[in-house]
């Protein structure tokens, strides 16, 4: 589940509190620039996606009214910001708050490092040198070190964990409002109470000797021989060496979902879940394991219009070289680098299908993912999601409410082709159908232990209206989360093709460089208790449809017309 899945209870709180854990389908071949959140002060939680991203300019608006700061009355002249921040923004900038930014970018996500910056500026707190802690992805000595130590000594935020703080995970509106709360309580003596000697500050997070790098002391000497006897040594990189270690250490676990992410490639991959843009193919692939037990790049679904599906890849397909570059043996990263170029270009692929083998060409490009899309057949509404990001987790109510509105006799909801994304957006969808707290998937820990993740909101579609969901191979993680949860909850009929089988939940830890870990950190099971996972012993592999239906290059809407049929 993703990008790439527990509550103890049925409340907004509860869903919150269970850690925030995202659910991951899988990756998207991309050229630049796809996400990580933190969770609120007490909760600690993993750095994986949340809800409701909190935007920069929504922050410093809410900060400034937080701290009781006058509002300027000059509105701003910078870069293009909706009108109704512009004050805020303009203020900001005169309290040099927006020093925080390369540029202020008000619709992008705040990260918490950004976050508690930006109230530094705000409450006229100096940044001072020379602060330090031992969270692996905060520098030592930089402005983001020094209001971490403020953060942990004023109770602000909490660190995501033992050994990370957070720093660039985006901040939730949750998480936005219990900071804000909590800075407003103390306002009134903020400068005073910090009071930091910063070089003396450390805060101690180390994990136990028990969570120590494996064979570390070799590791050191292997570096440490290399820089004094390595002939060629001006040919070593510190941090491609760093890398390729991190990358082998992920490795091998031999889990295809967890995965070390360079900041170029986390930086994809945060794009394509809350900016919704990609550059290249257009396909969402992940690394399996074919027949041979060979690990292959492989598809799992093309996006809709992109040059991917208008070259005819298809799910399933491998891709078993670029350009006539050979991607056997490389690592998922690496195999992605292949395919991926600059947008206009052509890339080469030799693919096997079926047992057969075929070359595609494929000219990449800047693709816009739109998420939702709505259409009608008589009085039956086309839902149509491309993927669970941001989009979806922000309008899919708001969607589903002009659709109410229209009432319709019937409507279709195609999750066809549909990679997954996060898991609160699988909770949005759900809630739209479903009475509230009605729990819609379960999700076990390695450690035994059983959270339940319910619907939060009541809901919009009428429960008289019939609703059908089409999936098929492609359909994965967030998709079969609420493909498992409407059939086992006996919401809609199923239609289409066995669903892909992504029952594991990742979560995302982003580090000071800009690099990310995506580790799987649990399984999801639907309502019932089955679990889908491909593989697993207690999975079917995917969600089987109630009726079965298959779409095929010469018809791809078999499924589409099968559902208006029930429903008509």
């Amino acid at each position: 589940m993703l990008s790439s899945h527990s509550v103890s209870g049925l409340s907004r709180r509860s869903l919150v509190m269970r850690k925030a854990a995202a659910a991951f389908s899988a990756f998207t071949i991309l050229v630049s620039a796809s996400p990580v959140l933190a969770s609120a002060r007490t909760l600690p939680v993993t750095a994986g996606i949340s809800s409701r991203i909190m935007t920069r300019g929504d922050f410093i608006a809410a900060a400034i009214k937080a701290l009781g700061i006058p509002v300027s009355k000059t509105a701003y002249d910078g870069e293009r910001v909706a009108p109704a921040l512009s004050a805020y923004i303009e203020t900001a900038k005169e309290k040099g708050a927006l020093d925080v930014f390369t540029r202020i970018n008000a619709a992008a996500a705040i990260t918490r490092g950004e976050a508690l910056q930006v109230l530094l500026k705000l409450a006229g707190i100096a940044t001072a040198a020379g602060a330090k802690t031992d969270f692996s992805d905060v520098k030592d000595g930089t402005p983001e070190a020094y209001a971490v130590t403020v953060a942990i000594k004023s109770g602000w935020l909490d660190p995501i964990r033992a050994s990370s703080f957070g720093i660039k995970s985006p901040v939730t509106r949750i998480e936005s409002a219990q900071l804000l709360a909590t800075v407003a309580r103390q306002k009134k003596d903020v400068k005073d109470m910090i009071k930091i000697n910063p070089p003396n500050v450390q805060v101690q997070t180390r994990p136990t000797t028990s969570s120590d790098l494996p064979k570390k002391d070799i590791l050191e000497q292997v570096w440490n021989i290399l820089n004094s006897e390595y002939y060629y040594r001006d040919k070593l990189s510190g941090d491609e060496a760093g890398y390729k270690a991190a990358e082998a250490l992920v490795q091998s676990v031999g889990d295809p979902y967890t995965v070390f992410m360079r900041p170029s490639q986390a930086r994809n991959f945060n794009a394509t879940i809350f900016n919704g843009q990609i550059t290249g193919i257009g396909a969402q692939v992940e690394q399996k394991k074919n027949a041979a037990g060979e690990m292959v790049l492989t598809i799992v679904s093309p996006l809709p219009g992109s040059p991917a599906e208008k070259a005819g890849l298809q799910p399933d397909d491998e891709i078993l070289s670029a350009d006539s570059v050979s991607l056997a043996g490389m690592s998922f990263d690496d195999a992605v680098d292949k395919v991926r170029g600059p947008k206009g270009s052509t890339v080469h692929l030799h693919i096997r299908r079926s047992g057969s083998e075929l070359d595609v060409a494929v000219m990449r490009d800047a693709i816009s993912i739109p998420e939702i899309s709505v259409t009608r057949q008589g009085n039956v509404v086309i839902v149509k999601l491309i993927q669970f990001g941001k989009a979806t987790n922000d309008n899919f109510r708001k969607t589903m409410l002009e659709v109410q509105k229209a009432n319709p006799t019937g409507i279709v909801l195609d999750l066809r082709n549909n990679p997954g994304g996060l898991l609160t957006a699988s909770e949005r969808v759900m809630s739209a159908f479903v009475p509230k707290n009605t729990v819609f998937t379960i999700v076990r820990s390695f450690d035994g232990s059983e959270e339940k993740d319910a619907t939060l909101d009541d809901p919009i579609i009428n429960s008289s209206i019939p609703v059908a969901v089409l999936v098929n191979k492609g359909s994965a993680s967030a998709s079969e989360i609420v493909a498992g949860a409407m059939q086992d909850l006996k919401r809609a009929t199923i239609v289409g093709e066995k669903t892909f089988g992504k029952g594991s939940v990742q979560t995302v830890s982003s580090f000071a460089d800009g690099s990310s870990l995506k580790v799987t950190r649990a399984k999801w099971f639907t309502p019932n208790g089955r679990g889908i996972d491909k593989g697993g012993v207690e999975g079917s592999g995917g969600i089987i449809p109630d009726t079965l239906v298959t779409d095929s290059q010469a018809d791809k809407d078999a499924s589409l017309r099968r559902a208006l049929d029930l429903l008509r």
